[in-house]
């Protein structure tokens, strides 16, 4: 009485009603319904935090544990509930020793068992108890008075636990009891490997009335099961009903199962043997064999699978005898080679309907046609599409409460792998895939055997069939995903937009093999980088196979707890500009700017892509935490990529963040997440808009506009030069910070005699337009025929550049990309910029420095704050002749640059990361200290 009354504390009538509707219906009292027949249903008496936490963990939340463990210390019913909820998931995860700790002995849980009185909890508890061989604890449990048998269907689980504490022989005398009751033939064991392989069972054949009646197709599909089909055979030869078409299908099999198949077809003529070329997969296998069936009657059986002798007999009788109905289903029960039986997760009964049993007449084949080809649920799937079209009763189940077939458990098995694992239909790939099915079925019900489009969309993990009908699927999947969004993409990506392309195709098929970005919420570079993707796979597409449940940005953001800590060097997220191609001045900047942080800071770095590789690890290496986010360039008129912002204004609060310091002004969402949690942010522009046309083309903004962004998105900036800091006007909001130079890295260069062979000129460059490349092909075609000199280009080979080799001939030598600039440094004498923008510092120009090189620049921008009469040459804006000019007086006057160079690398000094850091640190910190 007492527990009756805690039942009745926690009923609640109208969620009962609610969550059940086919109660309400009824017209029947609530709690009467739900005392007599609801909890021996499964029901549940009202709504439970547990049971929310459960649907959760099934759905491949773990995080929900700790709650979990947390409810079992209470002291209230919820502790009981989730100590089952728990022990059903490590049971799963085959953690028998938690199955123990959480709910033996299972006495003590009095409530857990008025809830559940079904055989639920002692069938795990027993199982638990079989794995960890405490054959005592499961004797004592299977003997127990309260275990329930008073559900047909629950009857017959505690003979096959009593089975599961003998061995050899005495297993088959529980066995027996199951079919003796049922009226049908006992089992017994032939000499095999194993338990599982020496069944057998010895039925008289069917009545010869029967013999006259319809043929019986059995389908098997195979792959690569050798060793289990030979005992799958043998218990369809050895039915009772014996009017069998028997046909084994070889799903392009590896190893010798076409010669298995072919030597039992030897022995019985009712055999018939089919080999595909192609693998196809279960369902692909089954349609070839429907193509060849002749049976009035359909079914299938798997080729590691055991069927009792009068399976199909009952199967077909039922058929037979009730013309109304149009498919029939058995029972099974999974066990491994011994015998041992078991549920994927815990139930109430290890008996369950078999939906591989499915027996349906041909007519349902002629209205519904073929099998889904996917990778696992399509019997599931035809099942409901049988029962949409001819109704729930046109279906029976045959001894519902009797195993008439065993299902081999391996641990290769289809129905164990992750991303399509049974599991996976209470919320994954299954259930993505019945719902889409399910709605299929309201319009459309007859598939064709190869469609050349799916009828409906089909998870990627289980999606098989054409390669068109699979490559069309991945797009609509794609397409469909909450991380694709096609207006963003073709606003991103311009040339997509203007090719006329539809975005989501363009993506499948190149954009994300290209490391394009499909959404804000997914960086495919990132993903790729992270996953250690082979070429040319989509990351999307990977994602929502392997990891479908999860959350893109989570998976590409560090693990910080190690960061959080009140004694540590405050935190600080970087931000990087960009991944993209080589790297050139700005990214190599931010080495420098990591390695001088370092010491005083923690750093998260925060990367936008991960395309260049080499670039990516050199980056990491230096910080302390690194994430990824598909983080775009800011633009005039672009829309604010809100879910961003939110997402990183939560991380930087989260982890106490005490600056944002982003490098370069190209930046957005970072500055907006900033002002949300209250962080301070600094800029670091390496830039002069009015003097790049080509920046505020890609910006979408003049000067102006963009100097106004910059300054209303930062609270200070940060600049790499004296004129940098001019253009904004605003001197107390601007500390000037030169790049540094390694100019230790450069100090062994000596400096070549110019009159042992020619002066070597070159140039180190991105080798776009606005770098000058053509006045240097222009000096060049002046000097080079004199034999006095020679010049070298390094930088990668653009189209630029072919189309100026073409046009001058060979008077430049193209070098390529270098990685390290004193690779190329230790073969010049000169160094020319001839950069048509404003340089904003000049890096290049100070390394040349750094080793002792004589630079020749243009007049203009950052340079002259670099170079004087002493340390270099400046020559006016374009002046191509002047640097002809300086070149031949270099030549005439030699040991000008032994001058140069050694006034060079005095200079140079002054960008050495000792005399910079200070400068960089002390911004921070003022950043920090005057939010």
């Amino acid at each position: 009485m007492v527990i009756n009354g805690m039942l009745r504390e926690h009923f609640n009538e109208s969620w009962y009603l609610e969550t059940y509707p086919d109660v309400a219906l009824s017209g029947q009292d609530a709690w009467s319904h739900y005392n007599d027949f609801g909890r021996y249903e499964g029901r549940w008496p009202g709504p439970m935090p547990t049971l929310i936490l459960e649907q959760r963990l099934w759905q491949g939340n773990e995080s929900v544990i700790p709650e979990l463990q947390a409810l079992t210390e209470k002291n209230d019913p919820e502790a009981e509930v989730a100590r089952w909820v728990l022990a059903r998931w490590y049971a799963f995860n085959g953690d028998w020793s938690a199955v123990v700790r959480y709910i033996g002995p299972l006495e003590q849980f009095s409530l857990l068992l008025h809830l559940m009185p079904t055989p639920a909890p002692y069938l795990c508890l027993f199982e638990a108890y079989i794995q960890l061989s405490h054959s005592a604890c499961a004797e004592q449990l299977i003997n127990s008075p309260n275990w329930p048998v008073n559900s047909q269907l629950y009857q017959h689980n505690r003979a096959l636990a009593q089975s599961m504490l003998q061995s050899g022989e005495a297993k088959l005398t529980p066995l027996n009891s199951i079919y003796r009751s049922s009226g049908l033939a006992e089992l017994a064991f032939n000499p095999g490997e194993s338990l599982f392989d020496a069944l057998t069972a010895h039925a008289l054949p069917a009545k010869k009335w029967w013999q006259r009646q319809p043929l019986v197709t059995v389908i098997f599909p195979c792959y690569n099961c050798s060793k289990t089909l030979p005992t799958a055979v043998h218990s369809v030869l050895n039915q009772s009903w014996r009017k069998l078409q028997i046909i084994v299908v070889d799903d392009a099999s590896t190893d010798n199962t076409w010669q298995v198949m072919q030597s039992l077809a030897a022995i019985d003529s009712r055999i018939e043997c089919v080999q595909l070329t192609t693998n196809e997969g279960a369902y692909g296998a089954r349609n070839a064999g429907l193509d060849r069936s002749k049976g009035q009657f359909i079914t299938t059986h798997d080729a590691d699978d055991w069927s009792h002798p009068q399976k199909i007999e009952r199967q077909v009788k039922a058929l037979i005898t009730n013309k109304s109905l149009m498919a029939t289903r058995s029972a099974w029960v999974r066990t491994d080679e011994q015998l041992n039986f078991t549920h994927w997760r815990p139930e109430a009964s290890w008996i369950y309907p078999n939906v591989s049993s499915l027996m349906f007449r041909r007519s349902a084949f002629k209205r519904l046609g073929y099998w889904d080809a996917v990778s696992a649920g399509g019997d599931t799937e035809f099942y409901y599409r049988l029962q949409t079209v001819f109704g729930g009763s046109a279906i029976k189940d045959v001894n519902p409460d009797v195993p008439l077939a065993f299902g081999r458990m391996s641990k290769g098995a289809l129905t164990q792998a992750s991303a399509t694992h049974l599991k996976t239909q209470l919320g994954g790939a299954r259930a993505d895939y019945q719902r889409a099915a399910e709605q299929w079925h309201r319009s459309v019900t007859y598939l064709s055997r190869y469609p050349q489009r799916r009828p409906f969309i089909a998870p990627l993990q289980l999606c098989r069939g054409t390669a068109q009908a699979q490559q069309q699927n991945e797009i609509d999947v794609i397409s469909n995903s909450c991380y694709f969004n096609a207006d963003y993409y073709l606003e991103r990506y311009p040339d997509v937009a203007k090719a006329g392309m539809d975005a989501a195709r363009h993506y499948t098929l190149f954009g994300g093999a290209e490391g394009r970005d499909p959404s804000c919420l997914f960086s495919s570079s990132a993903y790729s980088f992270i996953r250690k993707l082979d070429d040319g796979k989509n990351p999307l597409s990977a994602f929502l196979t392997e990891e479908p449940g999860a959350e893109p940005l989570k998976l590409l953001k560090s693990d910080l707890q190690g960061l959080n800590g009140t004694t540590q060097k405050p935190l600080l997220l970087v931000v990087a500009h960009s991944t993209v191609g080589d790297a050139f001045g700005a990214e190599k900047s931010l080495l420098d700017l990591l390695t001088m942080l370092r010491d005083d800071y923690r750093l998260w770095l925060l990367l936008p892509s991960a395309h260049n590789t080499a670039y990516v690890d050199s980056v990491t290496a230096l910080a302390d935490a690194v994430s990824f986010m598909p983080l775009r360039w800011w633009q005039a008129d672009r829309k604010l990529d809100q879910p961003l912002v939110d997402v990183l204004a939560t991380w930087l609060q989260q982890h106490n963040v005490q600056a944002v310091y982003v490098n370069t002004l190209t930046q957005l969402e970072p500055q907006k997440a900033a002002r949300m949690a209250g962080v301070p942010v600094l800029c670091h522009v390496r830039e002069l808009p009015q003097a790049d046309p080509e920046l505020c083309h890609v910006l979408g903004a003049d000067a102006d506009t963009i100097k106004t962004a910059v300054l209303s998105l930062n609270d200070w900036l940060v600049a790499n030069s004296q004129a940098v800091a001019e253009y904004f006007q605003q001197p107390e909001r601007v500390a000037v910070v030169p790049n540094v130079v390694d100019v230790n890295h450069f100090d062994n260069q000596t400096i070549r005699e110019p009159s042992v062979k020619p002066l070597t000129v070159g140039m180190l460059s991105s080798n776009v337009a606005k770098k000058g490349v053509e006045d240097f092909f222009q000096v060049a075609s002046e000097l080079y025929t004199t034999g006095h000199y020679d010049f070298v280009l390094y930088g990668p080979e653009t189209e630029l550049v072919e189309q100026l080799s073409q046009r001058f001939g060979s008077c430049v030598t193209l070098k390529g990309y270098v990685e390290d600039p004193a690779t190329a440094l230790r073969e010049l004498d000169v160094v020319l910029n001839l950069s048509h923008v404003q340089e904003s510092f000049g890096r290049s120009v100070v390394e040349a420095m750094a080793a002792r090189r004589t630079v020749i620049a243009y007049n203009w921008g950052a340079l002259p704050e670099l170079l004087d009469d002493h340390c270099g040459i400046l020559v006016r804006y374009k002046d191509k002749q002047a640097v002809i000019d300086a070149l031949q007086q270099l030549r005439q006057q030699p040991q000008r640059l032994k001058e140069i160079g050694l006034s060079a690398w005095t200079r140079a000094q002054q960008f050495a990361p000792a005399k910079v850091k200070n400068k960089l640190v002390a911004a921070v910190n003022k950043a920090r200290e005057t939010q």
